[in-house]
């Protein structure tokens, strides 16, 4: 993507959103493009990580079956933190895996909402 077009539109306050549907691409591929001209949307605080939520306040949620929508977050992805560690992904298409397999896998990763997540993959955030 041309680094001059985008710092326009960005500079609009559009959002990655608003400009990835205009050009036919994912938000994802708007966000690499940002990131790897050094630009920054003016809605990127916005999208921020907050610190996530601990694993002692998320897992007697998780079993008694809540929703993470009860707590204000839409949707939650995992981030594997060490890729080298990934056996499968975690909510690839409905596959399904046994249970432990599953708690075995989610040890290895991090919950993120979905904008934080796309930001981490493409490096414009980091997961500390």
């Amino acid at each position: 993507m041309d680094r001059s077009w985008l710092e326009r539109e960005l500079r609009s306050a559009r959002s990655i959103e608003s400009i990835a549907r205009e050009v036919g691409r994912a938000p994802s591929t708007v966000s690499y493009w940002v990131a790897k001209h050094g630009l920054v949307s003016s809605h990127a605080a916005k999208h921020a990580a907050r610190g996530g939520i601990a694993r002692e306040e998320l897992e007697p949620l998780v079993a008694a079956g809540l929703s993470m929508r009860a707590m204000g977050v839409a949707a939650l992805q995992f981030h594997h933190l060490d890729r080298a560690q990934k056996a499968f992904e975690l909510s690839h298409g409905g596959v399904a895996r046994a249970l432990e397999a599953a708690r075995a896998e989610a040890v290895k990763c991090v919950l993120l909402c979905a904008n934080c997540h796309a930001e981490v993959e493409v490096g414009a955030a980091s997961v500390r």
